[in-house]
């Protein structure tokens, strides 16, 4: 950021104005195309949100940046057709962190809905495996980042699940409910883009805890 310098006395940030302006420093960093992420301690506050990561919604292939760190990407074993659900909760049976992960999915679509989205995203079961496995990845390190403790990339970890199509993720922590962490994302410019990004088809909604139960948050988008 550029303009002119005040000669002042300093004054003092309170916590909170701290974390808003990592954030909007992300934000920024994120617009000219660096991989800044928000990192430090757990706020005292609901909780943060990483950088969104995307890439060109009409690639096909992994662009040529992307980290080339750690194993390369496989499909899992086994890995069949797409194994989807309709953009409703499932079962009342489901466990809590499940049914979490069905709110987010039902906000998502809500938000398109009321941009004025006719696309509204699926449940693609490979997104979702990738996704859970990101947010266990992070709660097991605490740290947020679309780096897995691995080296692998978003489109890694969704073409290990056997999905080619990935083009966005959404990360945060700290947020207890689907309706806080979704206030979050939409409130930041970057990640809400990937929210209502229309060219997405299919989404994995991921949620694990860590040890001291910080709840740690994966969105990963996909464009069939």
């Amino acid at each position: 950021m550029t303009g002119s310098h005040r000669q002042s006395p300093p004054k003092r940030t309170s916590p909170r104005r701290a974390i808003a302006a990592a954030v909007l420093l992300a934000g920024v960093l994120a617009t000219a195309g660096f991989g800044a992420v928000l990192r430090g301690q757990l706020p005292s506050g609901p909780g943060a949100i990483g950088e969104p990561h995307a890439i060109d919604p009409s690639a096909t292939a992994l662009p040529s940046g992307s980290p080339t760190a750690g194993p390369t990407p496989t499909p899992a074993p086994g890995a069949g057709p797409a194994s989807s659900s309709p953009a409703s909760p499932r079962a009342a049976s489901r466990t809590r962190v499940e049914q979490f992960e069905d709110e987010v999915l039902v906000l998502v679509n809500r938000e398109r809905q009321r941009d004025g989205c006719t696309v509204m995203l699926r449940t693609d079961d490979r997104l979702h495996n990738a996704a859970r496995g990101h947010s266990v990845d992070m709660a097991a390190h605490n740290t947020m980042s679309h780096t897995g403790s691995d080296g692998s990339s978003p489109w890694q970890r969704a073409e290990r699940a056997g999905y080619r199509s990935a083009m966005a993720e959404n990360v945060a922590y700290g947020y207890r409910s689907p309706a806080s962490v979704m206030a979050g994302w939409m409130e930041s410019d970057g990640h809400r883009r990937n929210i209502l990004n229309c060219s997405a088809k299919a989404i994995g909604v991921g949620l694990a805890y860590s040890r001291d139960g910080t709840p740690y948050w994966t969105q990963l988008f996909g464009r069939t």
